[in-house]
């Protein structure tokens, strides 16, 4: 568990920090939002980094350490996932997170939250929510991820027999 709490810290300091000082949109909005926006933006940054972590990485700690992860936590992440599908579904394919983050920053709605690839590459994902190759692999892999927590879980409490 310790492996995965460190896993997080380290994600979220590395990859908000590096966002922060390399995305051309926050370093533009920074000169003009208000001190109240500045927090609201850095806010939404490391929330927004330590939900992905928990999106996208829970399902391969609770794989790999199975037998060590409670039941409670698998269907922690099983709701979580079902949770932002459903989140984005309701709000035209998009991220509330993100359209906030748009807002302050005073940018299109169609521009994506930046991922560890766009980060590293500093890519800016334009025309989310609209079927993008990019929005496919994000809804595929909630999907799997949803499926495979759900199956983990019911083998965990004893539905589904070994």
């Amino acid at each position: 568990m310790h492996l995965y709490i460190q896993g997080l810290l380290l994600y979220v300091l590395i990859f908000s920090i590096w966002d922060f000082c390399n995305n051309k949109y926050y370093i533009e909005a920074w000169k003009t939002i208000s001190r109240i926006d500045k927090f609201k933006l850095i806010g939404l940054l490391l929330f927004h980094n330590v939900l992905y972590y928990f999106i996208y990485f829970s399902i391969f700690f609770i794989h790999i350490y199975y037998d060590k992860v409670p039941s409670k936590y698998i269907l922690y992440s099983l709701i979580l996932t079902v949770t932002v599908k459903l989140s984005w579904l309701s709000n035209n394919n998009r991220c509330w997170f993100t359209e906030k983050q748009n807002e302050i920053l005073g940018i299109d709605s169609g521009i994506g939250f930046r991922d560890f690839y766009s980060i590293i590459f500093n890519k800016y994902p334009v025309n989310s929510g609209t079927g993008t190759f990019r929005d496919s692999l994000y809804n595929y892999f909630l999907y799997a991820s949803s499926s495979y927590a759900l199956y983990l879980y019911l083998k965990k409490i004893r539905v589904i027999k070994n």
